[in-house]
């Protein structure tokens, strides 16, 4: 279920700090979708159904291809509405899912089994580091 996508559609890639970041990211989605359960509208029970309900159902490239497509919607700006458990967290949300499918989209050796770089787990570590200090700041703000 927090596996990365890419792990899911490629056998023998190697596992990277990169993949733990996505982890990380659907283990957050998944966190604010079941603490807010009594709260989800229409749109969170589909994500909910997308990411948890088929989970163990579903063979690997097909998991791998639903967290890709959950991946584009997120980063588009208006899929997260007013109403939805993850419209206060709709910044990071979008922000963290455009690192994760930016990397994934990423061509390593013609999508083989190369690790990604140094250069690319501190970029990504990074990138994730600066976006959770805004939103915590943004947080402390209000």
């Amino acid at each position: 279920m927090f596996l990365a996508a890419r792990l899911l559609r490629k056998v023998g890639i190697t596992p990277s700090a990169i993949y733990d970041l996505e982890s990380f990211f659907w283990t957050l989605v998944f966190v604010l979708l079941h603490h807010n359960a009594d709260s989800r509208n229409n749109f969170d029970k589909g994500i909910w159904k997308d990411l948890v309900l088929s989970g163990g159902t579903r063979d690997y490239g097909t998991d791998g291809r639903v967290k890709d497509s959950l991946l584009t919607d997120f980063r588009a700006v208006a899929t997260i509405k007013p109403g939805s458990v993850l419209f206060p967290y709709r910044d990071l949300i979008r922000e963290l899912a455009g690192y994760a499918f930016e990397y994934n989209e990423k061509p390593r050796e013609e999508m083989g089994f190369e690790a990604y770089s140094e250069v690319d787990k501190a970029s990504a570590i990074n990138k994730c580091i600066s976006a959770f200090e805004k939103f915590v700041n943004e947080l402390e703000s209000k």
